[in-house]
């Protein structure tokens, strides 16, 4: 995982609450999400990049912290929900 470096998409606490739901999923959960949410990941600084190539693609792609901050709290919001659905589960 990467060095936090502080972007204007997400505050430090937000950035470490996204880092500790992703580190908390089982390992097909995670690939997934970072399969689906690389570019977005490797620009917040939650993912490496594969290569130089990728990273400047993923950088282009959210070059708008707005639109980086709308994708990234969404993605917060799912994990924090998928939670909190199988932490209910798991005690009924």
């Amino acid at each position: 995982m990467s060095t936090f470096v502080h972007t204007s998409a997400l505050s430090a606490d937000e950035h470490d609450r996204l880092a500790s739901l992703l580190a908390g999923l089982p390992a097909g959960e995670r690939w997934w999400v970072e399969h689906m949410q690389g570019a977005l990941l490797c620009t917040l600084g939650l993912l490496d990049p594969p290569d130089a190539a990728y990273a400047r693609a993923a950088d282009r792609r959210f070059t708008d912290p707005v639109d980086a901050r709308r994708r990234a709290l969404a993605l917060l919001a799912q994990l924090d929900r998928d939670l909190r659905l199988q932490q209910h589960a798991k005690r009924r």
